[in-house]
């Protein structure tokens, strides 16, 4: 099995932007803890030489500059890839109320509010209107012993959409943890026309799940 290196530095960034330790994501600490060193040496209370000055201001900016690069990316990458098709797949209507497990990437909402999340569990279903949902499960989660997930995030988020808004569905790979997974990136239209375009990547456990979520999206 292929191993990513990229994805792998996407999972770590995520986790340090979903967990907390006292009131600041380790995201926040570690950008903390990356500028710090280079300013103490300037003042003079580490002490260190102009080498070890530009050495450590080189470092850190290297540093941040990666990881606003991954948190601008959204904490994944994906790789179209036109050899992965899934097999000729006839369009084919998912019974209501059958859900098919998957792992979803997005922007999804519950109660008026809005939160990204990445390669999480997740649902897909149809209803019998034909209006799609992605329902994501958002559990709450320890990492590092001390910092943990918001405990306000925790439970369903969803997205809703309709034939009528889908673009275009790309075939790739999706990198994100350790191992990359075939998975389909779904462009749809806004539903305010002055919105950005909305994109969801959708991975799934087995080719067979994925082969019937592919059959309901061509259904229509």
């Amino acid at each position: 099995m292929q191993f990513s290196i990229f994805g792998g530095w996407y999972w770590l960034a995520y986790q340090l932007q979903r967990h907390y330790f006292a009131g600041w994501s380790l995201l926040r600490w570690s950008v903390l803890a990356l500028v710090s060193p280079p300013i103490l040496m300037a003042v003079g209370i580490i002490p260190g030489g102009n080498i070890a000055l530009a050495a450590a201001d080189i470092f850190s900016v290297a540093a941040l500059f990666a990881l606003w690069r991954t948190r601008r990316g959204g904490y994944l990458h994906f790789s179209p890839d036109d050899t992965i098709a899934f097999g000729d797949i006839e369009p084919q209507k998912l019974p209501f109320p059958e859900k098919i497990p998957i792992r979803a990437s997005g922007w999804f909402s519950v109660g008026g509010k809005t939160r990204y999340f990445v390669h999480e569990h997740a649902f897909y279903q149809t209803f019998e209107t034909r209006e799609r949902v992605l329902m994501v499960s958002i559990a709450r989660t320890r990492w590092l012993l001390l910092a943990q997930s918001p405990a306000a995030e925790t439970g369903w988020w969803y997205s809703f959409f309709t034939a009528d808004r889908i673009r275009r569905v790309e075939h790739g790979w999706l990198h994100f943890g350790a191992h990359p997974h075939p998975a389909l990136k779904l462009h749809l239209s806004p539903e305010n026309p002055d919105d950005a375009p909305v994109i969801f990547h959708i991975a799934t456990d087995t080719p067979a799940q994925m082969n019937r979520l592919i059959a309901d999206l061509r259904f229509g």
